[in-house]
Formats: structure tokens, C-alpha cells, sequence
């Protein structure tokens, strides 16, 4: 039973939520505020996880030496 309430809790979060902030924003039910506030997290996100992952791979070719000359 605790599997299912993680799933569904899973399911909740991740999919319910996000596609009814979409959907609200597309079709205009949400008040402005909000979706200035919705658009603000998604571009600091989309720059945080670009930023994060850029970092990433150059420290992980750092690392392992993949560029070195000798």
C-alpha cells in the first residue's frame, strides 16, 4: 500500500501539477501574477539545469584528463 501512495504521490507532483499550470496558462485561467511567477521558475530552471550540466561534463573531462597533451 505505501508503493501506491508513493506512486500515486509520484504521478501528482510530476504530472497532474505541471500539466495543469500549462494548461491553465494556455488557456488563460490563471491570473497574470501567477504566470508571471510560472514563467520566471521555468527560465530559471532551464538555465540552472543548462548551467548544471555544462559544468558537469567540463568537470568530468577535467577529471578524467580527456584533453591533456601528454
Amino acid at each position: 500500500m505505501n508503493e501506491v501512495l508513493k506512486f500515486l504521490g509520484f504521478v501528482v507532483v510530476g504530472v497532474v501539477l505541471p500539466l495543469a499550470v500549462v494548461l491553465g496558462v494556455y488557456f488563460g485561467i490563471l491570473p497574470q501574477e501567477i504566470k508571471s511567477i510560472v514563467a520566471t521558475v521555468f527560465v530559471a530552471l532551464a538555465i540552472a539545469v543548462i548551467v548544471g550540466f555544462s559544468v558537469w561534463l567540463l568537470w568530468d573531462d577535467i577529471k578524467t584528463a580527456r584533453y591533456s597533451k601528454a
